[in-house]
């Protein structure tokens, strides 16, 4: 019972709770997110008994086991993912929709906009020049940029409304999932499987709602808690993960919205939102953006292709037009503090300047002003209401208050920036800029319309500012691997300097650490030769300590380019032209001569270490092209070489060709007017036309005297009858022949036999005496220049017909042929025209020189044939022999003639007559002999003759005339390039030929001749620089004879020079010459006729070479300009230490002498240089050219008493040149003298004992004698120093000298500026003191310190007194002049060399106001002039050296004559041997030597008695000299003994007038002058007439008795007896010359008592410096003996040195005998023979360890008036070169970094280019200078090999630069018309050709052209600029045609068109999300559909299961009633 009863009551409470929740089901059916539950009954088992019963297997009834949730993971899953795609896709499409509405909101749409302006545009384009549809247009313009920034606005506010709603959008995911955080919590605290389903619907209700923000992805765990990530894919980021939510948002990162996971925090990007509304926003919000920069793009398009084409336009003001549209801009904005409402308006003005970044104003109320500033600004800017800045203008709007803020930002889109730009209506530029016109003489039907715009630049090759370094050096060269473009200079680039190298051999060493302290040998081989140098630290620096060794390899380099380590040699690296360069462990060594060979090694540690060696090369050939294929700069080129270079691929534009029109071209002809130079070392190779070679000998020895004798030559002669031909004479011409004449072939017999006649065609007789077997005659009209002279008429030309053939050297060829007749200028035109692509370029020049005939002519006279008073007839000859008047004289009346009487004629000059006065001739008469008659040069009458004359008898004509002056008027008629001749008629003179050529300039610009007047106006130059013949004729009988020639290249003649004379000739042609120029050599051969030549070019350095050459106009003055490269040139080494530049360059000039002398030459090394400047290269030239010419220098006669004051100035003048000396402020600081020593080691010096002896000697100063002894304590050099300073002041020297040390060097000064000279000290110790890299090594007494080199001079020191007024001096050459006042304040001025061998002048007043009593304050009112010759050795005895001297107008001849006993007689006399007195005022001679004779025989006994020397001595009070006898000892002086000078007496000469003195003892002389002389002087008489003074002799000595006043004196007898002299003879030029002489006092000071007895005539006096000690003694006898003079002996080979035995001479020499030294013997010794160069055996027996050898060199010193103004002029041949005499008529000058060759005489200077007399060495192989590069991009190409080493500096383009079109012509360049050729409209030149496409179109040169019709070969239409702008609208066409144009690519349409796809694109974007979002909304509908099946509740359903469970309710309770039953039946029966 108890079982049914509980079966009963589980019954009804489980359909009890299974009706409740079916009524929960049916309460909640629209509980959204519900899920339907359903109770799980079960049966509740029986139990199975025991063992005392049975189990009840009826069961206890039912419960419920759960209440089930209706949950399916997939179905939820799958639904969630529908309605995440359904959202995302509705947010799209909304957006989409909201999109296209804005796109297309009616008739306001952007198309609309552009439509409407186009169209204002064609109203405008149909009526340009009225302003009502410009009005109109301007108006539609700014609609549509308003309509652009209207749409970016509105899409803009789309971007960030969708950025707006998809932050919102991540806020509410952040939101839920919070929320799921909570549930996950409840879910997790509830016990397991116990999860109330209420949690759990709401946990599946919030997934629901994430899956409509974004797609995730869900994982159920076991407590029935969620994991949630982002995505589909269940792999993306975790936004849920139990009790952990991760926050999600939004960026927008460039234009993308990117979802962030961890926002605010890590802020994790993530791609994985791909659905729901926030993956829709991304979706529509990258759309968007998208459309928004096509818009951007758009407008961009319009802006561009607008601009650039508006650009090309005009507007009505006829100006260029100006952008329409701007498409960036600015906004304002407002600080956050900012305490006012201020704001501002932005005016952009110049969009394409405004700044880049943002700006910020701030207000500043104490300044009443804003400072806007930036990181984009250059400077801040300020305004107060308004602030301007670039390209923008900011109003300020209200009123700001201190410290506001303004912030400006540039805008980002192009769109949100448009704006229309113009502001008037006439800013419409519809005119175009260009007009096309064509000539009126085109033949053609073809018709071209062109446009222009920016010319493109490729980007291949890169530009040069990314291939190279910007320098100049080979060290940071750019190295190419091979041949091709290497960089583009692009176009507007200002210059551009492309140097090409040459490398140098270089051997490099790696060392490691522990090798670099040990190493110890170099061994380089150079050239095959090696060369060792130690490298062993301590044999490097001997004092240095145990433990010190090489730091670093750049240690060791150091040390070897300072020349401190030497082979065994003695040779330093620069010696060899090397240099190392050492950085850490890596050496590399340089050679600049000769490459390494064989292997070069260095020892360490005993280890042997190998170089790496690399071959120097060669430079390669740069090439520069336009990208057209114009050549502008390099080498001619192959076919080969141009089908190789001229690619695409190498940068050239498609189409391009090769053209070498404009190769190497500069100045007005280079290409399209670029300034473009290049230059070579060697220069171009040049063949010069003009001196023929088309020669061929002949044997004129033999020829017969005849009319036309035939004339036989060795080889076919080519000649054809009319030829004109250059007979060319090898010695004496044949007789009736002219050597260099021209005569006309008459007749020819076979091929080697031919007669002459006259050019004129008449007969000509020749034949019958002199001629030559290797005479020649050259074919004078095939490559000649020259005249041919003619009577009457212009001749013809003589050029005949002939061909040119031209061949570049493994290239191409070409030929022309050249017409009869033809002048130079033609056929250099034709060279140009018809062979232009050869790269050979032709120059013509006719070029005529014309001055005044038969000036200078000499005639000689008989002027003592019929004396008698007035003016008696003088007849003339042309000879001075007896009988021999064979001449005639060509004087006329009104010549100007000087008068020159023959010197010492019994005559003197004649009567009436002065000598060399000049005379005008007053009457000619006579046929042969002329006879004249004079008259004064002012026409007055001249009275002469009676006495004197030259001549005696009738037959001898010994005085002569030449003519100086004539006048006169000449005419002529003239022609050259004009038609007809014009008649000329000028006045001219001999000495001024100004009238004729001003003439002749008048008619330039018909003639195109231009006359130029030389400097001294005697002649004057026609230039023709066309190369037209220029022609004269109708020469009048009244004009003066001219001589005329015709000039080359160089201004040398060509051909031969004519007289037109009315006489022989009154008409000459002269025909120019043609030069030929190519960058590469070549040949030309010329054939005419049968006869060929050919001449090959060779390389001139002047012709765009490293020497720069100009010349003046006349030839006169050649300037030259030294290209120079320092760092190419100079010494240097790479940053790294891994290259090494040697000092390589050399520079070469040679000047030929204008006489017969060796020419000047200068040879200039880098290595030796300073500093490599062109400046400095020309000074070094100018100082080796002078090296060798006379030297010139001034002093002043008297000492001044004070110097002059601070300002004062005096102008001195040299070689034309005025010279300002100028006294500085006074009280100046001294300057010190220093004297620099190198010490072996920073502390090597100071090591104990060390002794420093050094001898300090100064002027007159006592010599200072300095031996210091380092002490223990003293361990550095400053202690050092110290110490020595110490020593001084012990020596009581430290006033005037100090020691200081600066690194490793000691330098010793002086503290008062005197110049000093050290020596060394004979217990100096080895090897711790150095000077230039020579160790001071010990000496015996006072030995000066040697240099690196024997026969170096002395340390000088350049220190300047704190006392003297230093002396500034200005104008003329810089450094040429040096002036000081010496100790005894006389004014000293050096001026160095002068080829012309000027003399130092003073001008007068006349010339410089003030300049005499400025040269009394200077001290040089009186001064002697000085021209001193070179040192040359003493000629042999006997054997005397003459040369001539000419003075003023007298010509003297110079003697020196070795007289024996070592003397030297030098002698100047005039043409009667005699030495005349006049000369005395002008000019004295000396012998300058180091040995000093004197005839001692004279001197008086006294103490200081006065000794005379032979020449001047050069001694200077307080000098040591040594006396050594001639015979026997000089009373009082000892042999071989030393002296101090106490005195000097210096030379000097008074004239005086003896010819009335009265007889009397003692009488007195009246000197002409105030004299020098004082009593007891030694004087020398000389005569001046016939007669000695009665008892005087001349040339014989007497003494000075007494002075009187400052002219008189009396004499005394040389021994100083008074004796009786005057009465008879005198004259008023007597003179009386003091001779140099001194005094002696002993070698300590002492007074010495010498003189009255003994001595000898060759005494000699030698200073003690120049003697030179030597031990002979023990020696073996040889022939050439090498004897031992010791360091720095200071002779060279062919010195004459003296030997001076101490005691018995030598075996083999004699004493006081010359020898000239043979050879140098090392360093120390020489070898001897005799003057005249025989060799000698000596040595042996006798001699001596203190005999003497002196050298015994001398020069000519000649004393000069540089007051006389009198020229001096000396031979130029050998003969005077042997006396040191070398001059030219040239002179030297440098002018800032130029270097002038002037001819003094006003001929033609020249250069001597031959070999390598002239040349430049260089690093540098070429080197291209381009400037102002025009629109075009060049190209620059390597080829040839070589060594692809190139540097570039470059100066690119300003920033904004562009390439734009110029103005050209378009030229049909084929007969088809298929071809163009753009050319440059300005100067003609090609710049692209282009051949035509299928529909007539080309593009080039910034142009599209289209051709309609067909034009024919040379049609021509000019494209230029179009003048205004009113009536046109060609440029409008333009911009309209751009609306139809695809404006974005192939098929893209015009503007409408490409926003038509804009808009398109976007309404796809609608559609397909429509139907997209039809499809999902169906698959979402369909999802929910099947899970609410699933889990919903259906009241169907549930009222069944209601019923149901209601009716099992029912029985469940009717069982409970039945066991109630049952319960109550059994308690019944109970």
């Amino acid at each position: 019972m108890s079982s049914l009863f509980d079966i009963g009551k589980s019954a009804v409470q489980s359909y009890r709770q299974a009706l409740a929740v079916t009524g929960q089901n049916i309460a909640n059916v629209n509980t959204d997110g519900y899920k339907r539950r359903e109770a799980d009954l079960k049966e509740v088992g029986a139990s199975s008994g025991s063992v005392t019963s049975t189990g009840n297997s009826a069961g206890l009834g039912v419960r419920v086991e759960d209440i089930r949730r209706s949950f399916d993971q997939f179905l939820l899953d799958r639904t969630r993912s529908s309605i995440a795609n359904f959202e995302k896709l509705k947010a799209y499409t909304d957006q989409m929709k909201q999109l296209e509405d804005t796109l297309l909101p009616g008739e306001a749409d952007i198309g609309s906009y552009i439509g409407r302006f186009f169209g204002a545009l064609q109203d405008v384009a149909a009526n340009p020049g009225d302003l009502a549809p410009r009005t109109v247009a301007l108006e539609e313009g700014k609609s549509l940029a308003g309509a652009f920034r209207n749409l970016s606005i509105q899409l803009d506010d789309m971007q960030r409304n969708g950025k707006s709603q998809a932050e919102d959008t991540c806020t509410a995911i952040n939101t839920i999932i919070r929320q799921l955080v909570d549930v996950n919590e409840r879910l997790l605290s509830s016990s397991l499987g116990s999860s109330p389903n209420s949690t759990l619907d709401l946990r599946d209700r919030l997934l629901e709602e994430i899956s409509k923000l974004t797609d995730i992805s869900v994982s159920y765990n076991e407590r029935k808690d969620v994991t949630v990530t982002i995505g589909k894919t269940g792999a993306g980021p975790k936004i849920l993960d139990g009790k952990n939510a991760t926050k999600i948002g939004v960026t927008d990162n460039g234009g993308v919205l990117q979802v962030l996971m961890g926002a605010g925090t890590s802020n994790t990007p993530t791609n994985q939102v791909t659905g729901g509304i926030l993956g829709g926003m991304i979706d529509s919000f990258a759309l968007i953006g998208d459309t928004n920069r096509d818009i951007d793009n758009l407008a961009v398009l319009i802006s561009e292709s607008l601009n650039e084409q508006h650009k090309q336009g005009l507007t009505l003001d006829g100006k260029q037009g100006e952008n329409m549209f701007v498409t960036s801009g600015m906004t304002i904005s407002p600080g956050r503090a900012n305490r006012s409402t201020v704001s501002a308006e932005i005016i952009v003005n110049d969009v394409e300047k405004l700044p880049k970044g943002s700006l910020t104003a701030k207000f500043s109320a104490a300044q009443n002003r804003w400072t806007l500033s930036g990181s984009t600004l250059e400077n801040d800017i300020f305004g107060s209401n308004v602030i301007t800045g670039p390209g923008f203008k900011l109003n300020i709007l209200g009123k700001p208050v201190d410290g506001d803020e303004l912030t400006t930002t540039p805008l980002s889109g192009a769109a949100a920036g448009m704006q229309f730009m113009l502001r008037r209506a006439q800013d419409f530029a519809a005119a175009s800029k260009t007009l096309v016109s064509a000539t009126v003489s085109n033949k053609g039907t073809a018709d071209i319309t062109a446009t222009s715009g920016k010319i493109i630049s490729p980007d291949n090759p890169p530009t040069v500012d990314k291939v190279f370094t910007n320098s100049n050096s080979p060290l940071t060269s750019t190295n190419f691997l091979g041949d091709g473009s290497v960089a583009t200079i692009p176009a507007g680039s200002k210059e551009a300097d492309i140097l090409s190298f040459k490398t140098q051999s270089q051997m490099s060493f790696q060392l490691t650490e522990t090798e670099i302290p040990t190493t110890t040998s170099l061994v380089l081989e150079v050239n095959s030769v090696q060369h060792t140098f130690d490298l062993t630290y301590s044999s490097v620096y001997p004092k240095a300590g145990a433990t010190e060794k090489w730091q670093s390899s750049d240690e060791i380099a150091t040390a070897l380019n300072r020349g401190i380590i030497k082979n065994a040699g003695s040779q330093t690296f620069s010696d060899l032209g090397l240099y190392a360069s050492g950085l850490g462990g890596s050496i590399t060594f340089a050679s600049s001569e000769n490459d390494f060979s064989g292997q070069s090694t260095m020892l360490s540690g005993g280890s042997t270490i190998l170089g790496a060696k690399k071959a120097s090369a060669i430079p390669s050939n740069i090439q520069v092209f336009t990208r057209e294929g114009r050549h502008l700069a390099g080498t001619p080129l192959t076919k080969e070489d141009i089908a190789k270079l001229v690619t695409s691929d190498n940068g050239f534009n498609a189409g391009a060709s090769y053209r070498a029109d404009y190769l190497n071209l500069t100045g007005e002809s280079a290409y399209r007017g670029l300034s473009i130079e290049r230059n070579t070392a060697a220069g171009d190779h040049v063949i010069t036309l003009g001196t023929n070679s088309n020669s061929v000998a002949a044997n004129t020895s033999g020829i017969g005297s005849a009319i036309g004798a035939t004339i036989t030559t060795g080889t076919n002669h080519g000649f054809v009858v009319g030829d004109t031909v250059q007979y060319v004479a090898n010695s004496t011409a044949l007789t009736g022949l002219t050597d260099k004449a021209v005569y006309k072939v008459a007749s020819i017999n076979g091929t080697a036999q031919f007669t002459l006649t006259k050019t004129d065609g008449s007969t000509l007789t020749y034949g019958g005496g002199n001629g030559h077997a290797n005479d020649s005659f050259k074919l004078y009209n095939v490559n000649s220049s020259g005249v041919i002279p003619s009577k009457t008429i212009f001749p013809s030309s003589t050029v005949s017909a002939y061909n040119a053939s031209i061949s570049m050297f493994g290239g191409e060829s070409g030929s022309i042929d050249v017409p009869a007749g033809s002048s130079a200028g033609f056929t250099a035109n034709k060279i140009n025209t018809d062979l232009a692509s050869l790269g050979v370029q032709a120059e013509a020049i006719t070029r005529v020189e014309i001055s005044m005939a038969e000036i200078n002519s000499l005639m000689y006279a008989q002027t003592r044939v019929n004396q008698g008073s007035g003016s008696p007839i003088i007849t003339l000859s042309d000879t001075e022999t007896s009988g021999a008047r064979t001449g005639s004289s060509d004087f006329m009346v009104g010549d100007i003639v000087k008068y020159i009487p023959r010197s010492g004629g019994a005559g003197g000059p004649l009567q009436g007559l002065t000598a060399f006065a000049e005379y005008q001739i007053a009457s000619v008469a006579g046929a042969r002999d002329k006879q004249i008659t004079l008259k004064n040069t002012d026409g007055t009458t001249l009275t002469y003759g009676n006495t004197g004359g030259a001549a005696t008898g009738t037959s001898d004509h010994r005085d002569a005339f030449t003519l100086v002056r004539r006048t006169g008027t000449i005419s002529l008629d003239f022609e050259s390039k004009n038609q007809d001749a014009i008649s000329i008629s000028a006045t001219i003179s001999s000495d001024d030929m100004t009238d004729l050529a001003k003439k002749i300039n008048e008619h330039t610009a018909s003639t195109g001749v231009t006359a130029y007047l030389s400097v001294d106006k005697k002649k004057i130059v026609l230039e023709s620089k066309d190369g037209d013949d220029v022609m004269m004729t109708n020469f009048s009988a009244s004009s003066p004879p001219l001589n005329m020639k015709t000039l080359g290249d160089d201004f040398e003649t060509l051909g031969t020079e004519v007289k037109l004379d009315n006489t022989n000739f009154d008409a000459a042609r002269f025909t120019g010459y043609v030069k030929l120029n190519a960058g590469g050599s070549f040949s030309l051969t010329s054939t005419a006729g049968s006869n060929t030549s050919t001449l090959s070019s060779a390389t001139d350095v002047f012709e765009n070479g490293f020497i720069e050459k100009s010349m003046t106009p006349t030839g006169e003055q050649m300037t030259l300009k030294f290209d120079a490269f320092e760092g190419a040139d100079g010494n240097g080494s790479s940053v790294d230490g891994s290259m090494a530049l040697a000092a390589g360059g050399e520079y070469k000039l040679t000047i030929p002498n204008t006489g017969t002398g060796t020419s000047f030459s200068s040879t200039v090394k880098t290595k030796d240089m300073e500093s490599i400047t062109s400046a400095s290269v020309a000074a070094e030239i100018a100082k080796n050219l002078r090296s060798n010419s006379m030297i010139a220098s001034v002093t002043g006669k008297n000492s001044v008493n004070e110097l002059p004051s601070a300002g004062d100035k005096l102008v001195v003048k040299f070689a034309q040149q005025d010279y300002t000396l100028t006294m500085l402020d006074n009280g100046r600081d001294a300057v010190p003298a220093t004297a620099t020593f190198t010490v072996s080691s920073a502390d090597a010096v100071a090591a104990a004992g060390n002794r420093i002896h050094l001898v300090l000697s100064s002027g007159m100063e006592s010599d200072v004698d300095l031996d210091y002894t380092v002490q223990a304590s003293q361990t550095n050099i400053s202690s050092i120093v110290t110490g020595l300073n110490s020593a001084l002041n012990t020596a009581g020297a430290s006033d005037k000298y100090i020691f200081s040390y600066r690194g490793t060097n000691l330098i010793l000064s002086r503290k008062d500026g005197i110049n000093f000279q050290p020596y060394k000290g004979a217990n100096q110790t080895t090897s711790i003191l150095f000077f230039d890299g020579v160790d001071i090594r010990t000496g015996a007494g006072k030995e000066a310190i040697n240099g690196a080199t024997p026969n170096k001079t002395l340390i000088t020191t350049n220190g300047k007194r704190a006392v003297e007024r230093e002396i500034q001096i200005t104008g003329g050459e810089k450094n040429r002049l040096d002036a000081y006042f010496d100790e005894n304040n006389k004014l000293q001025i050096f001026a160095g060399g002068s080829l012309s061998a000027q003399q130092i002048l003073i001008p007068d007043d006349n010339s410089v106001s003030g300049n005499s009593s400025a040269a009394i304050r200077f001290g040089i009112d009186e001064a002697i002039g000085t021209l001193s010759g070179n040192e040359i050795s003493v000629p042999p005895t006997g054997n005397p050296n003459t040369t001539n001297v000419k003075v003023g107008d007298i010509n003297y001849t110079l003697t020196i004559n070795p007289v024996g006993s070592g003397k030297i007689s030098v002698e100047l006399k005039d043409g009667n041997n005699v030495v005349p007195t006049n000369i005395l005022n002008d000019v004295t001679v000396n012998w300058m030597s180091n040995i000093i004779t004197s005839d001692t025989t004279g001197v008086v006994s006294s103490a200081g008695s006065v000794i005379t020397s032979d020449s001047d001595h050069g001694f200077n009070v307080g000098d040591k000299v040594k006396y050594f006898k001639g015979g026997t000892v000089l009373n009082g002086l000892t042999h071989n003994t030393e002296y101090t000078i106490a005195s000097v007496i210096k030379k000097s000469s008074s004239e005086a007038n003896t010819s009335g003195v009265s007889r009397a003892a003692s009488a007195t002389l009246t000197a002409t002058n105030a004299h020098e002389f004082k009593a007891g002087d030694f004087v020398k008489y000389f005569k001046g007439g016939t007669s000695d003074l009665q008892s005087l002799t001349s040339g014989t000595v007497y003494k000075i008795k007494e002075v009187i006043g400052t002219n008189q004196f009396k004499l005394q007898t040389a021994a100083g007896v008074d004796f009786t002299y005057g009465g008879t003879g005198g004259s008023t030029t007597d003179a009386f010359i003091r001779y140099d002489g001194f005094t002696l006092k002993s070698s300590s000071g002492a007074d010495v008592t010498y003189g009255g007895g003994n001595g000898h005539t060759g005494d000699r006096f030698i200073k003690s410096e120049n003697i030179r000690t030597a031990n002979t003694a023990g020696q073996t006898n040889n022939t050439s003996a090498t004897i031992t003079v010791g360091e720095g002996h200071g002779f060279k080979a062919g010195d004459t040195v003296q030997y001076i035995p101490a005691g018995t001479a030598v075996q083999g020499l004699t004493a006081n005998v010359n020898y000239k030294v043979k050879a140098l013997i090392g360093t120390t010794g020489i070898s001897l023979s005799t003057l005249e160069g025989g060799d000698i055996a000596y040595l042996g027996s006798d001699g001596s360890s203190n005999d003497i050898f002196v050298k015994a060199n001398g020069r000519i010193v000649i004393k000069t008036d540089p007051y006389s103004g009198k020229e001096y002029k000396f031979d130029q041949n050998a003969n005077a070169e042997a006396l040191g005499i070398k001059v030219s008529d040239y002179r030297v000058n440098v002018d800032s970094d130029k270097l002038l060759v002037t001819s003094t005489e006003g001929k033609v200077v020249s250069a001597d280019t031959s070999g390598t007399n002239t040349s430049v060495e260089s690093l540098i192989g070429s080197n291209i200078n381009i400037k102002n590069v025009g629109n075009e991009d060049l190209i620059m190409i390597i080829n040839g090999g070589g060594a692809r080493s190139i540097a570039t500096r470059s100066d690119p383009p300003s920033p904004n630069y562009e390439a734009n079109a110029s103005n050209v012509d378009i030229k049909v360049a084929n007969a088809e018309g298929s071809v163009i050729e753009f050319l440059d409209a300005t100067t003609g030149h090609s710049i692209a050709t282009r051949t035509l496409d299928s529909v007539g179109r080309a593009e080039a040169a910034g142009y599209k052209v289209v051709v309609k019709g067909k034009g024919q070969l040379d049609d021509t239409f000019k494209i230029s600029d179009n003048a205004g702008g009113t009536g046109d609208a060609r440029n409008l066409d333009a911009i309209i045609m751009l609306q139809t144009q695809d404006a974005s690519g192939p098929n893209s349409g015009g503007f409408r068109e490409v926003f038509d796809t804009i808009v398109t694109g976007v309404g796809a974007s609608v559609l397909s999300g429509d139907l997209s979002l039809e499809a999902a909304e169906a698959t979402k509908e369909a999802a929910v559909a099947s899970e609410l099946e699933f889990s919903g509740v259906s009241l169907d359903t549930e009222a069944a299961q209601l019923l149901e469970q209601q009716q099992a309710f029912q029985a469940s309770a009717r069982i409970l009633a039945t066991a109630k039953q049952l319960f109550q039946t059994l308690l019944d029966v109970v």
